[in-house]
């Protein structure tokens, strides 16, 4: 990813620890060879504003998304993820809060995990709304953490609005991401959904890849995979049953996508 123009900032090393580790604000500052983090999971919400450096944020599913200077990276409670820093120096400015102010953004169509790394552009204010709410954390008594899980919920809330009213059909889109999530075992086309929105095709599967970084029909096989493995960990059905349930014309094809999208078949997935 080409590096943005830089704007100064202070660069020290900084991390503010309250409320055991859930609610958190500081700057992370590295200088390193190459180095790849995998499998983490967090059980909090942190947004990560980067100032220096670049990599890329990696889905459980092997998507990379490349970030860098003034990337706003959100990392969500119990999505797994892998992270690959390029070599040499990265900093960022990063906060954390307790899981769930995450459910909130989700239900407001704020947030996606399909969408884990936002364009937020390099901008001196939100350096010092990010130093700020550090120093905020770091001077709040044990009975006014709540005040800083405000501060910092809101302040992200700002932002994810502020993206929304520049990025054009933002409500369309999100509309239609809903209308795909629903009834995933019967067959509807992106197209259909494009006209319930009161857009063309072409224009939705532009806009809905610009957003959330998938296609519209990509979107909702992620969503069907999910709730398959959702219903193998929870049920004893038959392999053959959930294949009809969710529209396979066969196990084979239902294996095949699965295994593509999990990282294994549906049968060893269940016994994991």
């Amino acid at each position: 990813m080409k590096q943005k123009n830089e704007i100064r900032f202070d660069a020290t090393a900084r991390s503010v620890f309250r409320y055991a580790g859930r609610l958190q604000a500081g700057t992370s500052v590295l200088n390193t060879a190459a180095v790849l983090r995998s499998n983490i999971r967090n059980d909090f919400l942190n947004p990560t504003y980067i100032l220096r450096g670049t990599g890329q944020y990696i889905t459980a599913t092997g998507r990379k998304i490349p970030y860098g200077p003034g990337s706003l990276m959100i990392r969500m409670p119990g999505v797994l993820h892998h992270q690959f820093h390029d070599a040499g120096e990265y900093v960022d400015k990063y906060f954390a809060i307790p899981a769930p102010f995450f459910q909130a953004l989700l239900e407001q169509k704020l947030l996606s995990p399909d969408r884990p790394v936002i364009d937020a552009g390099l901008h001196s204010w939100l350096v010092a709304r990010f130093d700020g709410l550090a120093d905020e954390l770091a001077a709040r008594g044990e009975r006014e953490l709540t005040l800083s899980m405000g501060s910092c919920f809101g302040f992200l809330t700002e932002i994810l609005l502020a993206v929304t009213v520049r990025e054009p059909h933002y409500a369309e889109i999100r509309e239609g991401a809903s209308l795909l999530e629903q009834n995933l075992g019967q067959r509807i086309s992106p197209a259909e959904v494009a006209a319930k929105v009161g857009m063309t095709y072409p224009n939705f599967r532009r806009l809905f890849t610009l957003h959330l970084g998938i296609s519209p029909a990509e979107y909702r096989i992620r969503r069907r995979i999910e709730k398959i493995q959702s219903l193998l960990k929870s049920s004893d059905l038959p392999l053959k049953e959930i294949a009809a349930t969710f529209g396979y014309a066969d196990i084979y094809t239902f294996s095949r996508q699965f295994s593509r999208y999990a990282g294994m078949p549906p049968g060893e997935f269940r016994r994991h």
